[in-house]
């Protein structure tokens, strides 16, 4: 392993103090690291840097660090996968509940450049914005994909649910939206509007009403061999956003299909904690 890339998050760290700090011990073990364009000017004073554009970035890349939160890891592990490439989180953020590694454990780099790591697998989410006049696709989604109301943040949502294999409908969805998530994304946007916790070792969809008008909408679980096609069966404009970033619009009768992406989110692990324990520290504070 010799190149590394390493994506910072500006907003979180000032300066990229800390970003220049993780340069200069992966620099300090021989390796090359890969920094985006837009912040080459921080490392000017950093040996071995190469600045390069996204997308040389990532093909070039064995390992990108992202330093940062669970947003600029979910941002990078979108990409990272496209090109099967481990992630590494350093958390800069509150939560850090994807991150492996806090900013005072850096010592471990060492291990993890010379080939002490074990890679985790997590499954991501294809989807496709079917409109009237063409499809529009975008990167796979790490956490999940939303429909909620545009605009006005009061209006009800209809949204219908099938299984598109064999056209079977499978409910009505009204209120202020509905999540399908991976079982990363169980513990984001999907526990707080009533999900289940799945463990990220599984695979399936889970597809979870927001604050729901009907007594017998509830959250459910479908097998990853599932494709389903979410429709707006309402009479207004429902927005519809992948892992809180890419936001489409979808008019009445237009839709959105989603399935099980054939590229998967790899993560560095250094620690034989389980997901339970990390649930328990981070989600509960304990």
């Amino acid at each position: 392993m010799k190149n590394i890339a390493l994506i910072p998050n500006e907003s979180k760290d000032r300066e990229l103090v800390c970003a220049k700090s993780v340069a200069e011990k992966i620099t300090s073990l021989g390796k090359n690291v890969l920094v985006p364009l837009e912040y080459a000017h921080y490392f000017e004073r950093v040996a071995n840097i190469i600045p390069l554009d996204e997308a040389e970035l990532y093909k070039n890349a064995e390992l990108a660090i992202v330093t940062g939160g669970d947003g600029s890891i979910i941002h990078t592990a979108r990409h990272a996968a496209l090109y099967n490439i481990p992630l590494l989180g350093i958390n800069l953020g509150r939560l850090g509940y994807l991150a492996e590694l806090e900013l005072d454990e850096t010592d471990l780099l060492e291990d993890i450049l010379g080939g002490s790591y074990t890679l985790e697998k997590r499954m991501m989410l294809d989807y496709k914005i079917v409109k009237n006049d063409g499809v529009i696709s975008g990167d796979p989604a790490i956490n999940d994909i939303v429909l909620t109301s545009r605009g006005n943040t009061n209006r009800v949502v209809d949204v219908d649910i099938f299984e598109e294999k064999y056209g079977t409908h499978v409910g009505a969805f009204r209120g202020d939206g509905v999540i399908a998530s991976t079982p990363t994304g169980s513990t984001a946007y999907s526990l707080a509007a009533g999900g289940a916790v799945v463990d990220p070792m599984l695979e399936c969809i889970n597809v979870v009403p927001i604050c729901t008008h009907s007594l017998m909408a509830r959250p459910m679980l479908f097998s990853p061999d599932t494709e389903l096609k979410l429709v707006n069966a309402g009479r207004a404009s429902i927005n519809v956003s992948a892992d809180g970033s890419d936001e489409y619009g979808i008019e009445p009768g237009e839709y959105v299909s989603i399935k099980k992406s054939e590229h998967t989110a790899l993560f560095v692990r250094v620690r034989k904690s389980s997901f339970y324990e990390v649930l328990k520290k981070k989600m509960a504070g304990n």
